[in-house]
Formats: C-alpha cells, sequence, structure tokens
C-alpha cells in the first residue's frame, strides 16, 4: 500500500512539473512576443505598462506637437492627417531658405525621442524639389514627412496674410466625424450653441439614435460613407458595409440608400477613410455621379494627399468643398486649439475654411472656448452647405 501512495505522489509530482515547466514556456514565451511588439512600436499589454508608453504613443504625440508648434510658430503652410495603420503623413511647403531649418528640426526630435530619421527619395519638377522622410520605431514607420522645397523663394503663410486683400467676412465650419461610434455626440453640438454639422456612420452602433437627437436639435448632418483605404488591399472589409474597388454600381447606390434611411436628414456625404476609393479616379467618378443622382453634395476629407475626390465632384457639376484642417488627430486640448487658430488663418486668407474633427471631450472643450475669438476676429462659424462650390 505504502510503495503504490508513493508511486501515486511520485506521478503526481512529475505531472506537476511538467504543467508548471509548461507554465514557464509559455510566459516566457508570451514575453518574448509582447517585447517584440514593444519593440516595433506597438503598445504591448506587458510592456507598455512597465516601461510606459512614452516609446511609442506618447513619444508621437511628443513629436507631433513639436512639430506642429514649430510649423505655425514660422507660419510655414503644411496638411497632414494619419491613416488606418497609425502613421502621421504631413506635406510641408517651404522656401528654399528655411529647408535646412527644417531638416534639422526632424532631426532633433527625432533623435530626442528615439526614432530613427530616414531620407526615403528626392524628386525634382520645374520649380518644387520633393524630400521624402520617414521615422521608425523599430521597425514600425510612425511617420511619413513630405518637404516641398520650393526653387524660386514664395510668399509663405504669414507674409501672404500681409499681400492679400482682407475678405469682408470669412467663414469657418467644423464636421464632427465619427458620429454614431459612441455615446456621445448630438447632445454636446448642442450644448455648443453654434452651426456644427455631424457625420454619421450609418452602421455605428448609435448612428440611428444619434441621427434621430440630430434631428430634434435642428443640427445638419452628413453620411459619413466608409470607403476602403489603402491599408486594405485585399478588400477584408464586409461589402455591404464599405465602397471598395470591387464594388459594383449597384452596391454603391444600396449602401447609399441605406444609409439615407438611417440619417434620412442628411443632405450631404463625406468620406470616412477612403484614401485607396478617393484616390483612383475611375471608382472616384462612379462613386461620385451615385452620389449626384442622390441629390446629395460631397465633401472631401483628404484622408490621402492623392485624393481626387473634389476635383472630379467639381467636374461633375456636383456641389462640394474640401477639409482644411484635422482638429484632433493628435488628441489634446492644446493640439486643438492651436489647430482653430491655423483654421481662423485660413479663412482670413480664402475666405472660407473647413475642420473635421471627433467627438472627443478635448476636441469640443477647444471649439468652445475658441468661439467668442472666432467671432471678434469677424469670422462667422456656418454649416458646412453654406461653403460648397
Amino acid at each position: 500500500m505504502g510503495k503504490r501512495k508513493n508511486k501515486i505522489s511520485k506521478r503526481t509530482n512529475f505531472i506537476f512539473m511538467v504543467f508548471f515547466t509548461f507554465l514557464v514556456l509559455a510566459f516566457i514565451v508570451l514575453l518574448l512576443l509582447e517585447y517584440i511588439d514593444f519593440s516595433n512600436g506597438n503598445d504591448s499589454f506587458i510592456f507598455s505598462k512597465i516601461i510606459g508608453k512614452n516609446s511609442v504613443s506618447g513619444d508621437i504625440d511628443k513629436f507631433n506637437v513639436k512639430l506642429l508648434n514649430y510649423l505655425n510658430k514660422k507660419n510655414i503652410s503644411y496638411d497632414y492627417f494619419r491613416d488606418t495603420e497609425k502613421r502621421y503623413h504631413f506635406k510641408i511647403d517651404i522656401n528654399r531658405k528655411l529647408y535646412k531649418n527644417i531638416k534639422d528640426i526632424f532631426e532633433k526630435y527625432s533623435k530626442k525621442l528615439g526614432f530613427r530619421l530616414i531620407q526615403v527619395e528626392t524628386k525634382r519638377y520645374r520649380k518644387h524639389t520633393f524630400f521624402l522622410y520617414k521615422t521608425l520605431f523599430g521597425e514600425k514607420t510612425i511617420h511619413l514627412l513630405l518637404v516641398n522645397r520650393l526653387e524660386k523663394p514664395a510668399i509663405i503663410q504669414g507674409e501672404r496674410e500681409k499681400v492679400i486683400e482682407k475678405v469682408s467676412e470669412p467663414k469657418i465650419a467644423f464636421i464632427i466625424d465619427d458620429i454614431g461610434n459612441y455615446n456621445v455626440g448630438a447632445y454636446e453640438l448642442k450644448k455648443l450653441g453654434i452651426p456644427v454639422t455631424a457625420s454619421v456612420l450609418p452602421d455605428s452602433p448609435h448612428g440611428f439614435e444619434e441621427a434621430e437627437w440630430l434631428k430634434k436639435y435642428n443640427l445638419r448632418s452628413l453620411i459619413h460613407l466608409p470607403m476602403q483605404p489603402k491599408k486594405d488591399i485585399n478588400n477584408h472589409l464586409e461589402k455591404s458595409r464599405v465602397i471598395s474597388l470591387n464594388s459594383t454600381d449597384r452596391e454603391i447606390e444600396d449602401l447609399i440608400k441605406r444609409s439615407k434611411i438611417i440619417v434620412p436628414d442628411a443632405d450631404g456625404i463625406n468620406n470616412h477613410q477612403g484614401s485607396l476609393i478617393t484616390s483612383d479616379a475611375p471608382v472616384m467618378t462612379r462613386v461620385l455621379k451615385i452620389i449626384k443622382s442622390e441629390g446629395l453634395f460631397f465633401v472631401d476629407s483628404r484622408t490621402d494627399f492623392d485624393t481626387k475626390g473634389f476635383k472630379i465632384a467639381k467636374q461633375l457639376n456636383i456641389k462640394t468643398a474640401e477639409r482644411d484642417v484635422f482638429l484632433d488627430h493628435t488628441r489634446t486640448y492644446e493640439h486643438s486649439m492651436f489647430q482653430i487658430k491655423r483654421l481662423m488663418r485660413i479663412a482670413k486668407r480664402e475666405g472660407k475654411a473647413i475642420a473635421i474633427g471627433h467627438p472627443f471631450e478635448t476636441t469640443f472643450q477647444a471649439i468652445k472656448d475658441s468661439i467668442n475669438l472666432i467671432k471678434k476676429e469677424g469670422i462667422r462659424i456656418v454649416y458646412v452647405r453654406e461653403l460648397l462650390e
């Protein structure tokens, strides 16, 4: 009996040791995979908490804020957006004289935050030279920085504002995208007490409900129409919910008609993502013809520098407009505030300007706090439909 008990005990210990060894190996493999993910610039459940996110999202925000502050301070013309892979794309137009300064800024901020800066290519076209840089964290690309160096001295933003005749009544419009994705939106826009256009994602969890509240609050709405981004070149998205390269005219028409049922008061459309579609002229032409047949206007969200949406819409005699400023790709109150100030400068120069933001508390607060300043500067806040061409 004692021998049998001893055998059982040994077998139990053996099983326990095997199980324990398996757990230890599994934990080591998990740690290794998490570390590889973290070192490639992705957020890690373990290492982002132990080491901190400053090496990933935190440092990206620091780089963006520093760069945008510099560009605004120097009145340098720029545009930027974040793609679906969370890479930031900047396009900067700059005088030859200031080019070395911006290159030094890239190097300084990259080195300080632990990114690698690489010059990818250089292209010359007439009086322009284009330089493409990228920053990397590990093997992951964080920024794509396209610098357009003007070989002939050009007027930068601040100087341009001095020589162009002042617009009598500049206008700006705010669009808040992704309404329906969160259980906030309509009420927060109502509290602002100004014309703000809400763009509703038709297949979002709260889209139908938010669209109804927008109607009750007498606020204008758009359909935030999902379109295929460049990231998803194999089209893994659900066909009935997004316009893809392979969408037939019937599928596009069905999606827009269904979206109109969900957001019945919408009189226009702007694209959700869609870098692949808006940069493809034949597909975008088909989409816009259907938008026109449905009696809707189109606002180009400009999620890609190569977008052709605005240009094709004008060719097809569709009422249209395009985004000038993103308010909150860097999701801080300070960033949204100086993007609004940039919006005001553009409006004063061009007569009108359009901003796109998202239903974030920091974005709402920045808009609210800037209302008096906007009015004081003689700029009128309007719905985006009033700025169509």
